[in-house]
This record gives structure tokens, C-alpha cells and sequence, in this order.
């Protein structure tokens, strides 16, 4: 059950030839049709097979077997439904070998039943996932002998992976087996499962979440990257269990910056529109005010100032209800830039006095240098060079005090452009 190395990118038929899925696909398919060749027009498909079956070598022959009847591109379009079309119709085959599912059920049948139970279990997982996270959502103390039984097996794949300042071992299904463990989760376990795995990655991102700002920035956002699949799916679920809504919103809203920074901006929108109409029900949390300032945030980078606009006015309702005074602050901020961009300079001047006595009252120093940031950009707009100027160099003095080294390159530009 070990996977063949399988081409990242397609090149030409030759170079997809150095790999060992592509020689075995190729061959294969000779067997069946001696015509059969690579060429720069199938190229293309056959590197997508390799890719859908993920280098399985019982797979690759399956597919290949039907080479007489489709091209790589029908091949290709059909593994959607991999296990109906993964069946061997050669004579004389063990009947393990006869279907992909065959020879998976053989694999799987010859595990002890706790394992059988783990293996299944995993398949809550999308893409690839750590020890610590499979103790929790699995609830076994002895995960990691687990993972290792199921390894041993070629039933789990394990990679050390790049995470910045370490490496990291991760685990993963290749896509068939997960499919093969999900068909035998009961709806009970699938939706225990489903529930736990949003709980986990929602206090994940929790814990997380102050470190997606600063000098380890590029660090964790590449961790959050490692786990976009698992994140998405998560989302998803919060979305079938009402229960769920208050995890979604708080792992969505932890991520601010992670989604701010990966693109997708109207993917992002659009699931978090539905997770706050899942959650209209419910009185709204912090998260909820959270989320409605994410999505203001993806707004502006769209160009959408009308939603934005919308988006922050909620934000801020909700947060003068939690008594949140720095978010308060955050979306007045928000809503006065917005204003300037506009032209509505006094709407701006009143949204901006209101933020800085926020941020005075609650001591927060950063965000008092903002503000002066802020009424530089306003005062400049308005004509006045000199009372910008002043405002840029009392931003820059607060920054220093602080040893915020981006916020002063940031308004010693400013004043200079000034």
C-alpha cells in the first residue's frame, strides 16, 4: 500500500517519466493497449491520475486497466467515483486485488479491533493533522502507539514537515483510505467526531491567535497553513450542528489575520455571512463582534465600503453591549477611515475623538498612536500640511516609547510624504 512518488507539477512527457506512479500508470496501460503512449496532449491527465490516486500502485494498475476503453482525461474525470471505477476485470487476480476497496478491506480487516475503530476515526481529518490533535479528538491517551501500529501498516502516512522555527511530524489518510474509514463511521460517531474536531481547532486558534501579529508572524501563519483543511472543514460543521455556532465563530474569528493575509476574500465572506445567519438564534457573543470586524476588514480590501460600513456599525453595537472597549475603539477607528475615504471629513473627526478617548481611558498606548496616525491622514486630506505633521510626530514619539519599530517607519513616512 505504499505510495509511488507522483509528479508536483506537469512538464513534459519525459520528465514526467522519471516517476515511478507515471512508468507504472504507463506501463500498465500498454499491457492493456499497446498503443497507448505519453504524449504533451494526455500528459497533462496522467499526472492528474497519479495525483487523484496518490502514487497507490494498486490503484495506478485499476485505472491503467481501463485505458482500452477511456482516454486519461474520461480516466481522470470519472475517479470521482474511484471505487466504482477501480475494478479489475483481468481473470485469475486474488480477490483482494480485484477492487481498490478489496484490497483496503483486506488491509483493514486484518487489524486488531481497536485499531480498526482508531483508523476509522481518523477520517475526520482533512488533509493532514498532529498527534496532539488526534489525542483529542480521538480521546486516546495512546494515540501516538496507534499512529505508529497504523504506519507500520502503510495504513497512515507520516511526514516531518517544515513549520518555520521546526520541524514537525504530521500525519495524514491518503484520500482513498480516508474515504474507505468514513464509510464506516456510524452518524452517531461521524457527528461526535465532527463536534469534537471543531472544539479542538477552535481552542487551537484561540491559543494561537496573539501569535499571528509580531516578530514570529511568518511562523504561525505557515502552521495555520498546514491546517487549512482541517480549518475549512471545521467551519463547515459549526454549520450543521446549532450547538456549533459559537466554536465556528470564535475559530474563524481567531484567524483574522491568517485570513486577511491568505486571499480569498469573498470565499472568506461568504462562510462567515452564513455562520452569523446559523447563529441569529443565539444571543450574540464576542466572537460574533469579532467576525463582524473580520468581515468589514475583507470588505475594505474588496472595495465594498458599503458593507464594510455596515459591517463595523454591527461590530461596534455588539462590542459596546460586551463592554469590549478596545474592539469599540478598533471599529470607530474603522468607520472613521472609512468616512475619510469618502470625503465625509467631520463623520471621520467625530468617529476618531471617540476611539482616542477609548484607547486613553483603557491605557492602551498603541492604539493612542494610531489615532494620531489616523488624524495626520485626516488633517492632510482636510489642507492642513503643518497640523498633520503634528500629528505624525506625536504618533512617532509613542511609537518609540513602545519599541514599535514598524509603527514608526510606518508614520516617519507618513510625516515625510507630508
Amino acid at each position: 500500500m505504499r505510495p509511488l512518488p507522483i509528479p508536483a507539477h506537469v512538464g513534459t512527457p519525459e520528465r514526467l517519466l522519471e516517476f515511478a506512479s507515471v512508468q507504472l500508470f504507463v506501463d500498465r496501460s500498454q499491457s492493456t493497449w499497446p498503443d497507448f503512449q505519453l504524449t504533451p496532449r494526455n500528459a497533462e491527465y496522467v499526472a492528474g491520475i497519479c495525483a487523484k490516486l496518490e502514487g497507490l500502485p494498486l490503484a495506478l494498475e485499476l485505472a491503467a486497466a481501463w485505458s482500452s476503453a477511456l482516454s486519461p482525461a474520461q480516466v481522470l474525470e470519472r475517479l470521482s467515483q474511484r471505487f466504482d471505477l477501480l475494478v479489475s476485470r483481468r481473470a485469475g487476480r486474488l480477490s483482494r486485488h480485484q477492487t481498490l476497496r478489496a484490497a483496503i478491506e483486506w488491509s483493514y480487516q486484518l487489524l486488531t479491533p481497536k485499531l480498526q475503530e482508531f483508523f476509522v476515526h481518523l477520517s475526520v481529518f482533512r488533509g493532514g493533522w498532529t498527534a496532539e490533535a488526534v489525542e483529542s479528538v480521538c480521546q486516546q491517551s495512546d494515540a501516538i502507539e496507534l499512529l505508529r501500529a497504523l504506519r507500520d501498516r502503510s495504513l497512515v502516512t507520516v511526514d516531518e514537515v517544515d513549520a518555520g522555527d521546526t520541524e514537525v511530524m504530521r500525519f495524514r489518510l491518503l484520500e482513498s483510505l480516508r474515504e474507505f474509514a468514513a464509510d464506516r463511521l456510524s452518524p452517531e460517531e461521524r457527528d461526535s467526531l465532527r463536534r469534537r474536531h471543531l472544539a479542538w481547532y477552535s481552542r487551537w486558534a484561540d491559543h494561537i491567535r496573539h501569535h499571528l501579529t509580531g516578530s514570529q508572524q511568518g511562523v504561525w501563519l505557515q502552521r495555520v497553513g498546514l491546517d487549512r483543511e482541517n480549518v475549512l472543514a471545521a467551519l463547515d460543521w459549526s454549520l450543521e450542528d446549532e450547538a456549533g455556532s459559537s466554536d465556528g465563530l470564535r475559530l474563524l474569528a481567531c484567524l483574522h489575520q491568517f485570513w486577511c493575509l491568505q486571499g480569498n476574500y469573498g470565499e472568506v465572506r461568504s462562510a462567515m455571512d452564513r455562520l452569523l445567519a446559523h447563529a441569529q438564534s443565539q444571543d450574540a457573543s464576542i466572537w460574533t463582534a469579532h467576525c463582524l470586524r473580520l468581515g468589514g476588514t475583507l470588505a475594505c480590501y474588496q472595495g465594498d465600503l458599503a458593507a464594510a460600513e455596515d459591517y463595523f456599525i454591527q461590530c461596534l453595537e455588539v462590542a459596546r453591549e460586551w463592554g469590549d472597549a478596545r474592539l469599540v475603539a478598533v471599529a470607530l477607528l474603522s468607520l472613521g477611515d472609512i468616512a475619510v475615504t469618502l470625503g465625509s471629513f467631520e463623520i471621520a473627526r467625530g468617529y476618531f475623538a471617540e476611539a482616542l478617548q477609548q484607547y486613553q481611558q483603557i491605557g492602551y498606548a498603541l492604539g493612542v498612536a494610531a489615532m494620531y496616525g489616523a488624524f495626520g491622514t485626516l488633517t492632510r486630506r482636510e489642507g492642513d500640511h503643518r497640523g498633520a505633521l503634528s500629528c505624525f510626530v506625536q504618533s512617532v514619539e509613542i511609537q518609540r516609547q513602545e519599541h514599535n519599530l514598524s509603527g514608526i517607519t510606518y508614520h516617519l513616512f507618513e510625516a515625510a510624504r507630508t
